[in-house]
C-alpha cells in the first residue's frame, strides 16, 4: 500500500501519466507533502506506474 505523499504522487501521475513532472506536484497544496518526500518517492512511483499494463481505450 502507498502511504501519505506516495499516494498523492501516484494519483497525480495516474492522471498526468505522459506529461507529469515533479515540479508540477509542488503546486498541489498539501501540508503533509514536502519537497524532499516527493523527490524520494518519485522514481519508485514512476517504476510502479510503468509496470502496470496501460488501459486499452
Amino acid at each position: 500500500m502507498l502511504q501519505g505523499a506516495e499516494k498523492i504522487v501516484y494519483r497525480f501521475m495516474k492522471k498526468k501519466r505522459n506529461e507529469a513532472e515533479p515540479s508540477a506536484l509542488f503546486q498541489i497544496k498539501k501540508p503533509e507533502v514536502d519537497e524532499q518526500t516527493i523527490k524520494k518517492s518519485w522514481n519508485s512511483i514512476v517504476q510502479k506506474i510503468n509496470q502496470e499494463p496501460k488501459k486499452k481505450r
